[in-house]
């Protein structure tokens, strides 16, 4: 057994098998970028994955091809250095025999086909999921008054947004468990709106942490959950107006005495285009999938113009 083992890994046959691999699954990679998004079947399961392997949130379709790019280049960075390691043992069978191969890379084939089948199957929509409940869940109360600073030293105000649809969230920057997760799930939901949908969407992250949150200290954060103005505001500013600010959105929050974390609600406001909340939601996969329908709803809806009465 041990002998079998080291027979794969220390001679050429190990390099043929996983630049095989690699090379597969990069074209997989590549050809699901290119999968034109639809609401069911390998449409929505590429848009799906899209989001999670190549970060594309919305923000803009040169960052998500540099992200596709830069995945690329490690997959096939990677297979050049097996090639090299490997080099002389490969041409050496090369010349002595090339259908020698051929078994390693039928193996290696059937490897990438079924990667891609689990993928497919788990990340694959499910039929019969629990249905949104727009007119159910839908709320008509004012939202709450809002005038911070965003990462970028700027105001903003919610009153300047009206028009638009708001996601109004609560994070902190040197929250490492749930506010990652937030920001993470809201990304995922822009990712499955239209790029013109996209457009007319701002995403809200009032500090909870206005003692040490500072511009900085959010801009840090913005870039490393690759969260970027202008459609994406992390804000904050003094402890009393900030404080107010999560009051009137009726976030839960209390420091924690002994680690001086945070311990606080998970919370997505949505804000339709008159300023009133129209839904409110939580971390969780129903939750998010019905987020998506709750954009939806919200950009189908006619605005108003500002400086008119609604």
């Amino acid at each position: 057994m041990l002998r079998a083992v080291e027979r794969l890994f220390v001679t050429w046959r190990f390099a043929v098998f996983s630049v095989t691999v690699l090379l597969g699954f990069s074209a997989l990679l590549g050809a699901l970028f290119f999968v034109p998004p639809a609401p069911d079947g390998l449409g929505a399961f590429a848009r799906e994955f899209r989001v999670w392997c190549f970060g594309t949130e919305g923000t803009s379709e040169s960052a998500s091809w540099q992200m596709a790019v830069a995945t690329a280049f490690e997959l096939l960075s990677l297979c050049a250095i097996i090639t090299w390691v490997w080099s002389r043992q490969l041409r050496a069978q090369w010349v002595e025999s090339k259908r020698a191969f051929l078994p390693w890379l039928a193996s290696a084939g059937v490897v990438v086909v079924v990667l891609g089948a689990v993928l497919f199957a788990v990340g694959a929509p499910t039929p019969g999921e629990l249905a949104f409940p727009a007119r159910e869940l839908r709320t008509q109360i004012a939202a709450p008054e809002l005038a911070l600073t965003n990462q970028d030293g700027q105001p903003v105000s919610l009153r300047e947004l009206e028009g638009r649809v708001v996601v109004v969230t609560a994070v902190y920057a040197s929250c490492g468990t749930a506010c990652p997760k937030i920001l993470g799930q809201v990304k995922r939901v822009m990712g499955k709106l239209s790029e013109e949908q996209r457009a007319s969407v701002t995403v809200l992250g009032v500090t909870l942490d206005p003692e040490h949150d500072t511009p900085e200290m959010l801009t840090m954060m913005a870039k490393g959950q690759k969260v970027m103005a202008p459609q994406y505001q992390l804000l904050t500013g003094t402890p009393e107006l900030v404080n107010r600010t999560l009051d009137a959105m009726q976030v839960a929050r209390s420091r924690n005495p002994t680690t001086g974390m945070i311990d606080h609600q998970n919370l997505y406001l949505m804000i339709d285009r008159q300023q009133r909340v129209a839904y409110r939601f939580t971390l969780g996969d129903v939750q998010e999938r019905w987020m998506v329908e709750a954009l939806q709803t919200l950009l189908r809806e006619p605005g108003v113009v500002v400086g008119t009465a609604p």
